[in-house]
């Protein structure tokens, strides 16, 4: 056989495979929720059916839509369900999402309003006018007391304290930093056009965020940081929000901000789901955290201030002095004796010691609400009848009123007229000495 000829050259590079960095759309949009939009995009992408995607304004990053998406070819439709900023924009930047986060927990009570302030006391009353001074009279009888003076008036009740201040509201959770974009693939050189030989070799994948995986064996715990070892070639980066999920069991997961060097992806927790230890983990982007949720309910106002104490009583207005005694005449010379003079009037009366002070009589209670007359009883049974009496004469006598029983003798000896005791009584026709009564015992 003839030598073998020489192996031609290296065919050109394979195209770079599907990824998710580089896609965009030129369609003109208007952000708006809760609408369904239709992008078309660049042709080549690993965007599909079921995805979380984010259309993010080329020129303002802040302005998107956002949504799952069906995937057609260059044509994906988006329900948006979540949207930043507004406006109508015709160049976007694609790329994946996480799923929204939950609703932060509620804020916690605000604290309870300080006790109003005590209202001031009230007013002292004002002191009674004073008595007015006796006038000064003859000497004679002790006079009587001047009238003690009115006690003042009661003082003004206090304020009422102002209500206690409510408590603070609580400061809304800062929201979280928005995932970076992946790095766009390099595209592969060409080859030096030569003889045919056999086809090259099929380029890798571009970088991307499908297929990422690690077996790193770590345990879940928040508020830590890990380490882990992930599949080369991938498209995550520096300050990226990512979730590391169990393969066997997605629901065991933790996820927070990375730091990537290479194949070294340092993750520091602040979320999980689940617990224990894997070593087989499914790497993949997240969505930022939730915006904290709405604030508590705002703190119980604060109690009433107590009801000023009641001012003091004004003090008893002072007694009227005593009249002076007048002074004592020199004795004149005796003279007849005159007329009685009439009697002096009486001096005051001494002061009466002060009254003390009367405490506050209690509030009487209501009076309860009359009850409704109970209705009347039916009528007993008549009752069963007597037995028949006897009956009997009783015999007065007009002379000594003596009382005999039995008939009555009509002609007595001693010839006085007989009266009948129903005639006294009213009820006869017959006179007789003797009363005669009939009666039933």
């Amino acid at each position: 056989n003839g030598a073998t000829g020489a192996i031609g050259a290296n065919g050109a590079t394979g195209a770079i495979g599907a990824g998710y960095a580089g896609v965009t759309s030129a369609t003109s949009v208007t952000i708006a929720n809760s609408t369904s939009k239709v992008l078309t995009i660049t042709a080549g992408s690993a965007f599909s059916t079921g995805m979380r995607v984010r259309a993010s304004s080329t020129a303002s990053p802040t302005n998107y839509i956002e949504g799952i998406v069906a995937v057609s070819g260059t044509t994906m439709t988006m329900n948006v369900d979540t949207i930043g900023g507004s406006g109508t924009f015709a160049a976007w930047t694609i790329g994946a999402i996480g799923n929204v986060g939950g609703v932060g927990a509620t804020g916690a009570n605000g604290a309870t309003g300080a006790q109003g302030i005590q209202g001031t006391a009230g007013l002292t009353g004002a002191t009674g006018a004073q008595g007015l001074q006796g006038a000064t009279g003859p000497t004679g009888l002790q006079g009587v007391a001047g009238q003690t003076g009115s006690t003042g008036p009661q003082g003004l009740q206090g304020p009422v304290g102002p209500s206690g201040v409510a408590g603070a509201t609580g400061a809304a959770g800062s929201p979280g930093s928005q995932g970076a974009q992946g790095l766009q693939g390099p595209i592969g050189a060409t080859g030096a056009t030569g003889a045919t030989g056999p086809a090259g070799a099929v380029g890798s994948t571009g970088e991307g965020y499908a297929g990422i995986t690690s077996s790193t064996s770590v345990t879940i715990a928040n508020s830590t940081s890990k380490v882990l070892t992930i599949t080369a070639g991938s498209a995550f980066s520096t300050g990226m929000r990512v979730r590391a999920s169990s393969t066997t069991s997605p629901t065991n997961y933790i996820e927070g901000i990375v730091t990537v060097a290479g194949t070294t992806m340092t993750m520091n927790v602040d979320t999980i789901g689940g617990s224990g230890t894997f070593a087989a983990w499914t790497i993949g982007t997240a969505g930022n955290i939730g915006a904290t949720g709405a604030t508590g309910a705002q703190g119980v106002i604060g109690m009433q201030g107590p009801v000023g104490a009641t001012g003091a009583t004004g003090a008893t207005g002072a007694t009227g002095a005593t009249g002076a005694t007048g002074a004592k005449g020199d004795t004149g010379q005796l003279g007849p004796k005159g007329d009685a003079g009439s009697a002096g009037m009486q001096g005051p009366q001494g002061p009466a010691g002060p009254q003390g002070i009367k405490g506050d009589t209690g509030t009487t209670g209501a009076q309860g609400i009359k009850g409704d007359t109970g209705a009347v009883g039916p009528a007993g049974p008549p009752g069963p009848t007597g037995p028949a009496g006897t009956s009997f004469n009783v015999c007065v006598d007009d002379v000594d009123h003596s009382m005999t029983w039995g008939e009555c003798d009509y002609n007595s000896g001693d010839g006085t007229k007989d009266r009948d005791y129903d005639d006294e009584h009213g009820g006869g026709e017959n006179h007789h000495t003797t009363h005669s009564v009939k009666a039933d015992h």
